[in-house]
């Protein structure tokens, strides 16, 4: 991960926005850019009267920097668009208050690849609890938050020798901090691994899935037409 080719492959992925408008009666899909006419009725867009004009469809991924004192996940190997299913691993990290991604694998403890989370799903935190809100918009959170993911990150139990694919790996890490914020619902949240992916990580995924599905729709067809 991080070498300049995939860097540079990562950024044109980014670029491929799903773009969608409505003519015939039909909505159509395409990748990157707009076809210059019509493919139900072969008349040119710059003569279409469109019932709903070109838009870029909403992407769920984000660049993990814009999102600080967030939770963020990625899959393990490869990326959303083009690697991800419902059986692939997730990798999951958090970020600072100023967007760098403190993330634990096998190789230990980094917080120095944020570019490799350019593709990633930030996980809904104060959607899922009022009480988190309140506390975003407190002025001394981010130091906080910044002082628990410290402290987590320094621990002994987070290092190359400790890790474990089962027993110690980036969700322990990430549960772990949790629990150091010493507040409700963090705390209640870092007691369970099923109820935090019930809660936080698979209304993210199901709405990804989504987008992939038509992501790839559209790649595989060069375009798609819908009812």
């Amino acid at each position: 991960m991080g070498l300049r080719g995939e860097d540079e492959e990562k950024g044109t992925r980014r670029g491929l926005s799903i773009l969608c408008f409505e003519h015939c009666g039909k909505r159509i899909f395409s990748l990157k850019n707009i076809p210059d006419a019509c493919p139900v009725c072969n008349l040119l867009i710059t003569q279409c009267d469109l019932k709903i004009p070109p838009f870029a469809v909403p992407s769920p991924f984000k660049k993990a920097v814009d999102f600080p004192c967030s939770i963020v996940i990625k899959p393990t190997k490869g990326n959303f668009l083009d690697d991800y299913s419902n059986k692939s691993n997730l990798h999951i990290a958090v970020t600072d208050s100023s967007g760098e991604v403190y993330e634990f694998d096998r190789q230990g403890l980094h917080r120095d690849r944020t570019y490799d989370w350019e593709n990633c799903l930030v996980l809904d935190l104060s959607g899922a609890d009022p009480l988190v809100l309140e506390m975003i918009q407190d002025p001394d959170w981010g130091e906080y938050w910044d002082i628990c993911l410290n402290q987590t990150a320094g621990s002994d139990a987070f290092t190359r020798e400790n890790y474990h694919e089962d027993d110690n790996n980036c969700f322990n890490f990430v549960l772990s901090f949790l629990l150091s914020l010493n507040q409700s619902p963090f705390s209640g949240w870092a007691g369970s691994k099923v109820d935090f992916c019930q809660r936080l990580i698979l209304p993210k995924t199901v709405m990804a899935a989504k987008y992939i599905m038509l992501y790839r729709k559209v790649k595989e067809s060069s375009g798609i037409i819908v009812q």
